[in-house]
Order: structure tokens, then C-alpha cells, then sequence
């Protein structure tokens, strides 16, 4: 059986930290029973605290998955050597491509030491709108793997033909590039009776970081042109609290047929409870590079209202 080692800085119990914890969880779910896989990831949740009720730094077992939760001054050097010379995996599989510690680390320890095939799923940071911020530091760090030839022979798993090509640019013609729609596992199907057909308000639901990219300011200068009852029911970690000062001044300025409930972050299965009890997502991001909450929405029986700036494009013609 091959082995496969898996770095993601965050991961479950993690839930505040979006997409890339649910990518990491579904190929876990999908090639679990296939492969020998092993998951290093971090020891706390995007908000910095340390998770409770888990045993760190060490390798925990759970199926054909073992996991390792690596305190905060164990992600170094020293400790993924350790773990790969040990571990020994066929291919590595970073989810990330600027993230120093789980990925820049360990494509500099795989160029010198190890080398492992390795994979790189970059999650859009490589699209343009997502280069804009940081934009000299992320442009140094290309330029540098690039010169280095960190990403010679690494094969980059991408979500959609917009970030192939805007990837490619930035990394060139001589790695790999393998567009794979983001894998999920059988999901269970929806009862038509557990959807909400009350039409008397109109639930519309947001859930997303609160952060710029996320555009939730937009939805809310939206919801001011309204005139019939709307109840808008917000979910996801607040990232950027200056932001998010200037979305409540929004929300406190909405007339009061607008009802804005921020219901804070959630587990999986209650933002899927949420959405069978609404009438539409609301998901004008400036960029995706997939979009789970989009796909998730359509899996519960929720209609989307999405921007253009994401790979869900022609669902018209494609049914």
C-alpha cells in the first residue's frame, strides 16, 4: 500500500479556517481505505487557540489514518525530518503554497534531503486577486522557488482551468498541472420535506470568513434596496475586525424590514441544518478558487446567488 503524507496547518476539530479543512477531509474520506496515509498538521484553530482533549506531537491511529498533531515549537526542521525519515512516504502533499511552516519548509527539506514526488494544492493563492495581498512578499517567495527550482518536478493539484493558467504564469511551464474538481465523498441525500418553501420572509443566508475577499459589505449595500420582510443570517469567523466595523455600520443603518442575525462560526452539520431552513446563499466573492460553500449549498437544496469570479461559470448550458 503507497504512503502518502499529508501537511495542512489546520484541520479537524478546526472549522474556522474554510475550504482547505474540508479539502483535506474529504480526500482523508475518499482515498482513506487506499492508501497508508498520514496527516501532520497544527495544534490549534485559526483564532490561536490550542484545541483541548487532544495528545500532541505524537502519532494517533484511526483506521488505515494516522494523524499527528504538531505543537506550536515542534513545526520546524528537525521534528519533519524526523517524521519523514520514519514515516517514509511515497509522495507528499502540501495545502498550501505559502504557508511557511507547512509547505515552504517542507518543499526546501523534499529539494535537498528527501525527495519524495511531491504535490502542491495551492487553494487560489495563486490567483491574481489573492496575490494582491502581501503581494511584494508572496512575489519575493515565487521569485526565490523559482531560481531555487523548488517546483521542478512538483505536480500542482488545482481546482479549475482559471487557476491552471494564472499558476502556470506564475510558475512556469516546467512543473505539472492536474485540474481536479475538489473530491467529496457520497453525501446523503435531502429529504424534499426538510426544505423551507415559507415564503412570507425571505431567509437569505451568508456563510463565509468575514473578510474582504468574501465581499459581505456588498450583500448588505444589496439588502438596503430591499422593500419586502428579509431575515439575513450571517456565519463564519470574523478575520478582519476592521472590516467587520465597517460591515456593522452597514447593518445598523439597514431599515427595519431587514432582520441581521451574525450567528458567529458553526459545525458542518449545523450550517447544513441552516441552509435546508433558508431560501438562498448569498456568495458574491471577489475570487474563489472552488467554493465549497457553493457546492455544499447545492447539495442541501439551496439555490446560490454567486459572483462571476469563481469556476461556477455556464451552469446554464451544463443543466
Amino acid at each position: 500500500m503507497k504512503k502518502i503524507i499529508l501537511f495542512s496547518r489546520y484541520s479537524k476539530p478546526a472549522i474556522k479556517a474554510g475550504g482547505p479543512i474540508k479539502s483535506i477531509e474529504n480526500i482523508i474520506k475518499i482515498y482513506g481505505d487506499k492508501y497508508n496515509i498520514l496527516l501532520v498538521t497544527g495544534d490549534r484553530d485559526l483564532d490561536q487557540k490550542v484545541f483541548k482533549n487532544i495528545t500532541f506531537n505524537k502519532i494517533l491511529k484511526k483506521g488505515q489514518l494516522r494523524k499527528i498533531y504538531l505543537k506550536k515549537n515542534k513545526q520546524n526542521f528537525k521534528e519533519y525530518m524526523k517524521i519523514l525519515d520514519n514515516f517514509n512516504p511515497d509522495t507528499i502533499y502540501l495545502n498550501s503554497f505559502f504557508d511557511f511552516k507547512f509547505s515552504i519548509l517542507i518543499c526546501l527539506i523534499n529539494k535537498y534531503f528527501t525527495k519524495k514526488k511531491l504535490i502542491i494544492s495551492p487553494r487560489g493563492e495563486l490567483l491574481l486577486d489573492a496575490l494582491r495581498t502581501k503581494y511584494f512578499r508572496k512575489k519575493l517567495y515565487i521569485l526565490i522557488s523559482n531560481f531555487l527550482k523548488l517546483n521542478l518536478d512538483t505536480t500542482f493539484h488545482l481546482n479549475s482551468i482559471k487557476e491552471k493558467n494564472q499558476t502556470k504564469t506564475e510558475i512556469g511551464l516546467k512543473s505539472k498541472y492536474k485540474i481536479f474538481p475538489v473530491f467529496y465523498p457520497t453525501q446523503k441525500k435531502v429529504d424534499y420535506k426538510q426544505l423551507n418553501y415559507d415564503r412570507k420572509k425571505l431567509k437569505i443566508l451568508f456563510v463565509s470568513r468575514i473578510i474582504k475577499n468574501k465581499n459581505l459589505d456588498f450583500c448588505l449595500k444589496v439588502l438596503e434596496k430591499i422593500d419586502f420582510e428579509c431575515e439575513f443570517n450571517i456565519i463564519g469567523e470574523i478575520e478582519d475586525n476592521v472590516y467587520w466595523e465597517y460591515c456593522s455600520k452597514l447593518i445598523k443603518n439597514l431599515n427595519d424590514n431587514i432582520k441581521v442575525n451574525y450567528l458567529g462560526t458553526k459545525k458542518r452539520d449545523q450550517v447544513f441544518s441552516l441552509m435546508r431552513k433558508s431560501h438562498c446563499l448569498f456568495h458574491p466573492s471577489k475570487f474563489e478558487s472552488f467554493g465549497h460553500v457553493i457546492f455544499e449549498s447545492l447539495l442541501n437544496g439551496l439555490p446560490v446567488i454567486i459572483s462571476k469570479n469563481t469556476p461556477w461559470q455556464n451552469l446554464k448550458e451544463k443543466k
